[in-house]
């Protein structure tokens, strides 16, 4: 059991099963009760329900619109046409959040869904459903919001996100335009809630949303390397007063860096969570649910044992101690050149070339094993945007970079491995 690069890519099976072994992980007696354990949950079932009930998921209330969604939220970026009984299977366990987005696996994400939903439209109202569009204007919305909601058989979804926004200029420049197109839906039934989704920028992003009255929602990346970092803390918080339900994802931490490591660090933390029944993953996602303000973790799900680690991870009551916490930070701290945190400060001393879209690129396809899906967003780029990158001098965003990453070393394996 390790926490290299490879076995938090959560590929390997065995691997997701990790301590608790494959018995329990796929559907054993540690399954039986919910011990929720976690900072504002509500658990979705009693204590003394029989061992032979699913387990099911708690909720939290979703920012200010009351909403209540599961604590665990089914990532929908996966073959879901020909995976129906992944959705079968997290509603059993009370995984009521669903997140996809217009360009999900060519749209055949949405579609999944859409089958889903057409045999079985009786479940309709038990899904807090979502969908995303990379487009930033009204028209583009329009026409995106109409496609996403024909594809999945549905009238209307509860949340749409602006998708990958890229920071607090963005709000600033189309924050009224989007104001009025927010409005027009929901009073049309199509969205209840409206928000976004973000890689880049992301503090400056929540802490400008926090001064709207629009926003509902915020996916952001959070996780063990970042949930510590000053700026952070104060977005969230500002977020979290301001009412506005925040989803996090990227939980796992991968990195860009596909080299294993063999930190002191990573042995020490391993064997401290092996000891108390608990994986690196399940980790991950426990110090998330530490903060009351993430009202849910988004996760890719796409096989049954990643989905009942999961679940496990949630109702297992299996707490963190302080010295495991210890441990989650000084790995991170030993590995944070591997790890691109998309501040943005690379961007702006390269010419505005896109280096934190290319970084996640690049950990898409060597961390998650979606190198298809990391050489399709890659050839978007414009041709003299691809020869930039392999040329461009990054040596003062190196030197400018927090997490100390070798910018243009990166840059050019990118060029070569994502063409």
């Amino acid at each position: 059991m390790s926490v290299s690069d490879s076995s938090l890519s959560r590929r390997d099976v065995l691997r997701a099963a990790g301590a608790l072994g494959a018995a329990a992980v796929m559907g054993g007696a540690a399954l039986g009760q919910v011990r929720p354990g976690l900072p504002g949950a509500t658990p979705t079932s009693a204590p003394g329900e029989a061992a032979s009930q699913p387990v099911q998921i708690p909720t939290r209330v979703f920012g200010r619109s009351g909403a209540k969604v599961s604590i665990l939220a089914l990532g929908g970026i996966f073959d879901i046409l020909n995976n129906q009984v992944a959705l079968h299977q997290a509603l059993r366990h009370g995984v009521t959040y669903w997140d996809t987005a217009n360009g999900y696996n060519g749209g055949n994400s949405e579609l999944g869904i859409g089958n889903f939903l057409g045999e079985n439209p009786q479940r309709r109202k038990d899904i807090f459903l979502v969908t995303k569009s990379g487009n930033h204007d009204a028209a583009g919305l329009d026409e995106h919001l109409a496609l996403s909601l024909e594809r999945m058989k549905t009238d209307h979804v509860e949340m749409f996100f602006i998708h990958n926004l890229k920071g607090a200029r963005e709000i600033q420049q189309h924050g009224a335009e989007w104001k009025q197109w927010a409005q027009r839906q929901r009073d049309a039934g199509k969205i209840k809630l409206f928000g976004f989704s973000a890689h880049t920028r992301q503090e400056e992003a929540l802490l400008e949303a926090a001064k709207t009255d629009y926003i509902d929602g915020i996916m952001l990346t959070y996780n063990f390397r970042v949930m510590g970092k000053p700026r952070m803390k104060e977005a969230i918080a500002a977020c979290h007063e301001a009412g506005i339900g925040l989803t996090a994802m990227k939980t796992m931490a991968l990195r860009t860096n596909r080299e294993p490591t063999t930190q002191p660090q990573e042995k020490a933390l391993v064997d401290q969570l092996v000891a108390k029944g608990c994986s690196t993953e399940q980790a991950c996602l426990k110090v998330v649910w530490e903060n009351p303000a993430i009202a849910s973790i988004c996760t890719l799900m796409p096989n049954l044992a990643i989905l009942q680690a999961d679940v496990q991870a949630a109702t297992d009551g299996i707490a963190l101690s302080a010295g495991d916490r210890r441990l989650m930070q000084e790995y991170a701290q030993a590995t944070c050149g591997g790890y691109c945190a998309a501040c943005g400060t690379c961007q702006d001393l390269a010419g505005g070339l896109p280096v934190p879209d290319v970084m996640r690129w690049l950990m898409y396809a060597r961390s998650y094993g979606e190198l298809a899906r990391a050489r399709q967003e890659f050839a978007q780029l414009p041709p003299a945007v691809r020869g930039a990158l392999a040329g461009a001098d990054f040596s003062a965003a190196q030197q400018q970079c927090p997490q100390e990453m070798p910018i243009a070393q990166l840059m050019r394996s990118a060029c070569e491995e994502l063409a």
